[in-house]
């Protein structure tokens, strides 16, 4: 009795963007429909049933398609890359300025790109120096890429106030509180320093010590953060004292 010997099923060719970052998708397609889509290491990267890889951690993974017929079944395969993100630290900095003030934004991990979400209330330079321009609310987003071309970022919300017509602190070239007027903290930021350390007191208008606080100075050039969540709404003096001298100013603070 004559017998037909069928092929065993073509899976196709995989197509697609074999190399991603972590976080994103991308689409695999193949020319031969109906068959079946696998991850081999589904830890690094998944594939849904209609060939939607997604990215979770960088490495190296094997997608295959399988078809089959009643001769059995039979699969193609792609490699594809994940690409790892680039390092990012979360945004320190005053996050109130007054119109016509500044604040200074910091992040870790230097080599990014700052940006405004809203730049007719606030803007932001390259070097993370945020100006208000009118009261209301900005996003400032600090976005590093790598030599993958992954990209990631990360933001805070600043406040933009009505000015009191007390800029930030400047004395000197020495040292700089901004924002001012403050809320629950302030940055205060130093240059051209030779000392160790400072004394930072606060006092309010008659006299009476609200605050008092040393800094390291580590680095001829740094800043510090300073919180201000136990003293009330109102102005007050800041002297800094150190061994390069004496410095005061007024600032006022809003608690919200």
């Amino acid at each position: 009795m004559p017998f037909t010997v069928l092929p065993a099923p073509y899976p196709g060719i995989i197509t697609g963007n074999t190399n991603i970052c972590v976080g994103a998708v991308t689409t695999l397609s193949d020319n031969v429909s109906g068959g079946t889509w696998t991850s081999f290491a589904s830890t690094i990267a998944t594939v849904s049933a209609t060939g939607l890889v997604t990215g979770l951690t960088s490495g190296a993974d094997v997608i295959s398609y399988t078809v089959s017929n009643s001769c059995g079944s039979n699969s193609a395969t792609i490699a594809i890359n994940i690409d790892p993100l680039p390092d990012i630290a979360a945004i320190t900095g005053a996050t109130v300025v007054s119109i016509g003030g500044t604040t200074d934004l910091y992040d870790a991990i230097s080599g990014g790109s700052w940006s405004s979400s809203n730049t007719s209330v606030a803007t932001v330079n390259g070097a993370g120096i945020v100006s208000g321009i009118s009261t209301g609310s900005a996003m400032i987003t600090y976005t590093m890429i790598n030599g993958f071309g992954c990209t990631d970022d990360t933001s805070i919300l600043i406040t933009v106030v009505a000015s009191t017509g007390i800029n930030n602190i400047n004395v000197n070239n020495g040292y700089k509180l901004s924002p001012n007027p403050a809320t629950n903290e302030i940055t205060i930021t130093w240059q051209n320093q030779t000392a160790q350390t400072a004394e930072v007191v606060i006092t309010d208008m008659v006299g009476r010590e609200v605050l008092r606080k040393t800094i390291n100075l580590t680095r001829s050039t740094g800043n510090s953060l300073l919180s201000l969540s136990a003293i009330q709404d109102g102005t007050y003096i800041v002297t800094i004292t150190s061994p390069d001298g004496c410095y005061t100013g007024k600032l006022v603070i809003i608690q919200q």
